[in-house]
């Protein structure tokens, strides 16, 4: 039983290595960052081995609907991979028809972007060859109190005004009125 695991085991680890073998790009996507609720995303893709193996390296990428692109591109013709990881920026809006006072967060998936690239594979051969990246989970937040202050200012000094001052106003001032009446 343990020998018939242990041969499973080693197959998978065989067909991982020998998929990964055969790659000339290694790829990936991420959410780097957000800003007054832009949020910067990045599709990397760097040369696995001989990097002159790879011409052509194309980028596309997609949105889910409703989303807007603030700056950079999703479809781009990308720079000749090096050993070092390249990369095409950009900065997305989420849609704000989606949230409520109630509903202050959403997550969302974003898709895998697709890295089409020219394989250089032998001397004649050229083959244009596609990798996916991984989707990336995307938590979206509203913030009900924006501007200067921010939300962790903005909710004491709120309460306060609303609920501390009136009362410290009638506090002082109901003496104040008495003796002058």
């Amino acid at each position: 039983m343990m020998k018939g695991i242990f041969v499973v085991l080693l197959l998978c680890v065989v067909c991982v290595v020998s998929q990964s073998s055969n790659d000339l790009l290694q790829v990936s996507k991420e959410v780097t960052g957000v800003s007054g609720g832009v949020h910067t995303v990045r599709v990397g893709y760097r040369a696995v081995g001989e990097a002159a193996a790879v011409s052509n390296v194309r980028i596309l990428d997609s949105l889910p609907e409703g989303f807007d692109v603030v700056s950079g591109n999703l479809v781009v013709s990308a720079s000749q991979p090096s050993n070092e990881w390249n990369y095409n920026t950009y900065k997305i809006r989420v849609p704000t028809a989606d949230f409520s006072l109630e509903r202050r967060a959403f997550e969302v998936v974003l898709p895998a972007a697709e890295v089409v690239y020219s394989a250089h594979r032998s001397e004649n051969s050229v083959r244009e060859e596609t990798l996916y990246t991984n989707t990336v989970p995307l938590t979206a937040t509203f913030n009900v109190f924006g501007g200067v202050f921010g939300r962790s200012i903005a909710t004491p000094v709120i309460g306060f005004i609303v609920l501390v001052l009136p009362i410290l106003v009638l506090y002082y001032a109901i003496p104040h009125y008495r003796k002058a009446a």
